[in-house]
């Protein structure tokens, strides 16, 4: 699709720069750097620096024994840097642009590696995300026999929100539905892949000759203020550990992975919905991170401005009606205290 024209009860759908296809609504889904079609808010482009997170994989046959852990578990977010300790300009390369692994594991001779950079401005070139693989795999004495599958893996992450409403309607990254700390879109994508067919639906019922009005709807329902305010959060989150070098995303992520479970893997998944889940979330990351970290967080919300200020304060305070205003502790939300148990 080369682009669209608007008319009041239609959309036209301009294909191959030529055939006009008329459609009652145009919904576009894909990566958010293809999406043609959607606005930005254009005040957003000149304010906000948006990251990428940028991986390099390779799915291989390794040499039997080869493998330095567990091939019954999957690595994640290895940030170990012995590989890059050969030499004190990669050393500070590691700890000003720092990457980690993921491994797994299919058998005991054929794994998945990708090696990545969880968020950057500009983005770790492709080149230096495989060499530092290689480098790392050589390390540990694994030996590549046959390479099966290259990865390729660009995200843009934050950066300026689409302009809602807008009458083509977004899903997936092109809704800016991509998460702006941690990259994750697939699964959020799935969960509300359903419930945007019925607003669709719906909308359409209800405004048979008025598209404006139907995308509108549509919009409103997958982009409602709280979860808008959600995005707000997990952009400060991502703003922060794009701008902090190695030792302090060890720090803060030794302190995100020691709280309970519905805290860490709700923020992963876009379910810390409620201002309160949130503020509770950001607390006990504070309370057992470093003070390093402490000193850069508190620096980087400083530095927000006014602007900063107020939208982190309304991202993490029940100020609009329908939030819920029940602080949670251990005795009123048990679930959201409980720790996975220990792996002995």
């Amino acid at each position: 699709m080369a682009d669209t024209i608007e008319q009041r009860d239609w959309t036209d759908l301009r294909v191959f720069h030529a055939l006009l296809v008329p459609a009652r609504e145009c919904a576009w889904v894909c990566a958010p750097d293809t999406f043609q079609s959607a606005r930005c808010n254009e005040s957003d482009i000149v304010l906000v620096s948006e990251g990428v997170q940028a991986a390099y994989g390779i799915e291989a046959d390794i040499v039997p024994g080869t493998y330095p852990l567990p091939t019954n578990e999957m690595l994640l977010m290895d940030y170990r840097d012995e590989y890059m300790q050969d030499a004190a300009s990669e050393a500070a390369a590691s700890e000003k642009v720092p990457t980690f692994i993921y491994c797994m594991p299919t058998n005991s001779t054929r794994v998945f590696f990708e090696e990545t950079s969880l968020i950057a401005n500009p983005p770790v070139p492709f080149d230096e995300l495989k060499r530092r693989l290689y480098k790392r795999l050589e390390l540990w004495g694994t030996k590549v026999e046959a390479v099966h599958e290259e990865e390729f893996c660009y995200i843009p992450m934050g950066g300026a929100m689409v302009t809602l409403p807008q009458r083509v309607i977004g899903f997936g990254g092109s809704a800016g539905l991509v998460h702006p700390a941690t990259g994750y879109l697939v699964s959020r994508t799935m969960n509300l892949a359903a419930a945007t067919a019925e607003s669709i639906d719906e909308a359409l019922r209800k405004h048979p000759t008025d598209a404006e009005a139907a995308s509108r709807a549509v919009w409103e329902k997958l982009w409602t203020p709280k979860m808008l305010r959600q995005r707000d959060f997990a952009c400060f989150g991502g703003e922060y550990l794009e701008e902090i070098g190695l030792s302090e995303l060890r720090d803060f992520f030794g302190a995100f992975f020691v709280l309970p479970f519905q805290q860490w893997g709700g923020f992963l998944s876009h379910r810390l919905v409620e201002p309160y889940d949130r503020l509770v979330f950001g607390l006990g990351v504070w309370a057992n991170t470093s003070w390093r970290v402490r000193a850069s967080l508190a620096l980087k919300g400083f530095l927000s401005g006014p602007a900063g200020w107020l939208m982190l304060g309304r991202s993490v305070l029940p100020v609009v009606a329908g939030d819920d205003t029940r602080f949670p502790t251990a005795a009123n939300r048990p679930e959201f205290f409980a720790k996975l148990p220990s792996k002995h």
